[in-house]
């Protein structure tokens, strides 16, 4: 179906509560110069047959297409708790909230011990104030 439109240059399918896998046949669209996938609830492939088909459709992101929420520039296609990999630019993985308190404790604890350290000096250099 989408396939098929091979002339097609602009698609937005942003903020449409999509679900799914991506169409491998996206992949094909070889006159596409701009993809807005952003703000869907798409499946994120893993591993696979679902891998091998994500790696088909988004394959023209890689060239003259500028694609938008998947990688390498967000991936808000796979609902919120997806973000891009540091370590791998072209993955996304999950953030859950077991992930984000992690990451917010390990911010605020080494900030609170810095600023405890400062106030046992400052007590310490000015014992009478």
């Amino acid at each position: 179906a989408l396939g098929q439109l091979s002339r097609l240059v602009n698609i937005s399918l942003s903020n449409n509560a999509l679900s799914g896998t991506l169409p491998p046949d996206v992949g094909g669209l070889s006159q596409l110069k701009w993809l807005n996938l952003q703000h869907n609830q798409f499946t994120y492939p893993r591993t696979g047959e679902a891998r091998a088909e994500y790696d088909s459709a988004t394959s023209i992101c890689t060239g003259s297409c500028d694609c938008y929420g998947i990688p390498p520039n967000s991936c808000s296609a796979f609902g919120e708790m997806w973000i891009v990999s540091d370590e791998y630019p072209m993955e996304c993985i999950s953030c859950d909230s077991t992930t984000t308190i992690l990451i917010a404790i390990s911010v605020i604890i080494p900030v609170f011990i810095a600023a405890l350290a400062a106030f046992v000096r400052l007590v310490l250099r000015n014992p009478s104030a």
